[in-house]
């Protein structure tokens, strides 16, 4: 067995299994559903693929058509993506393709996105079908689908080359602007979004061939990590003398925007956001703010001033 998940697929209240298995005496991977009924389980084979080395398969389950079942996206080992719908428990593959090396799928407002890696497209579902909504162009390496800032419809989280990035779905629904979470001085492979230290704010784990990396969310303006933004930070990212330096600067160092330097707009930034404070204990009761929620205005004004001034 390959992957597998435990589901209720057929909505008997039990669960039931869909698992990828290789079959070495036929040289084929087989994507099954088990379904268990009185305790056993009754396999059915929904399609087969011929083994090749170094391939991956991997699936994700998600009411995909919207009709109450659990359907099936899967991908193949020639970078094909295509749907198992669940028909009243009869699982139909699509002919509808989509080529892509990962993908994810969310459900949001009603309606299913996909994104997909190898060209990073965003698709949304309409009438059993995915329809092309936008073109990225990111060429991303992993990409992951959740409410970054908190409005409760699914942001773009994804990793290429050595940055992690996450774009904001707008009203209209689309995903115009790129939010730089982190970098790395080698190439990053996988990215997970999750709150890794339970305190209420989104973290992200990063691989790259070094192992996995956690990138920490914490208060705007915090480079020494207190807990609150005051005198204390400044002198800090005022020593390490990058400040319009035009060189790369991390959050530690002033890039408080996250646009890769420090300069004036990242003081714009966090003042607005009237982050700084004399009183550590009132600073304590702001702690629970979320740096993903500080978006939009703002942000988009630091980088307005950026293109102004220069």
């Amino acid at each position: 067995v390959l992957s597998w998940q435990s589901v209720d697929m057929d909505q008997d209240g039990v669960l039931d299994v869909v698992a990828v298995i290789s079959n070495r005496a036929d040289q084929n991977y087989e994507l099954t559903v088990l379904i268990q009924d009185a305790g056993g389980f009754s396999p059915t084979r929904i399609a087969t693929m011929p083994i090749r080395t170094g391939a991956l398969i991997e699936f994700e389950i998600q009411d995909i058509d919207r009709d109450g079942d659990p359907d099936i996206g899967l991908l193949t080992q020639q970078n094909e993506l295509f749907w198992v719908m669940n028909e009243d428990g009869n699982f139909v593959p699509t002919t509808n393709q989509v080529s892509s090396d990962e993908f994810a799928i969310a459900d949001d407002d009603g309606s299913s996105w996909l994104l997909t890696s190898s060209d990073s497209n965003v698709y949304r579902q309409s009438d059993g079908d995915f329809e092309l909504v936008q073109e990225m162009s990111l060429f991303s390496t992993d990409v992951r689908w959740f409410d970054v800032d908190g409005d409760g419809d699914q942001d773009l989280v994804e990793v290429s080359e050595y940055a992690v990035s996450w774009f904001e779905q707008t009203d209209d629904g689309l995903f115009p602007f790129r939010r730089m979470i982190g970098t790395s001085y080698f190439r990053s492979q996988d990215v997970r979004v999750l709150d890794w230290d339970g305190d209420g704010d989104l973290d992200v784990l990063r691989r790259d061939v070094l192992g996995w990396t956690l990138m920490e969310q914490r208060f705007a303006g915090d480079s020494n990590n207190d807990g609150i933004f005051n005198s204390g930070d400044l002198v800090q990212v005022f020593q390490s003398g990058l400040y319009e330096a035009g060189a790369s600067a991390s959050f530690e160092q002033g890039d408080w925007n996250g646009d890769g330097v420090f300069d004036s707009a990242d003081l714009v930034y966090v003042f607005q956001r009237d982050a700084y404070t004399y009183d550590a204990k009132w600073a304590d009761a702001k702690w629970a703010s979320d740096l993903a929620s500080m978006i939009d205005a703002n942000w988009r004004f630091a980088k307005q001033t950026t293109g102004r001034r220069r």
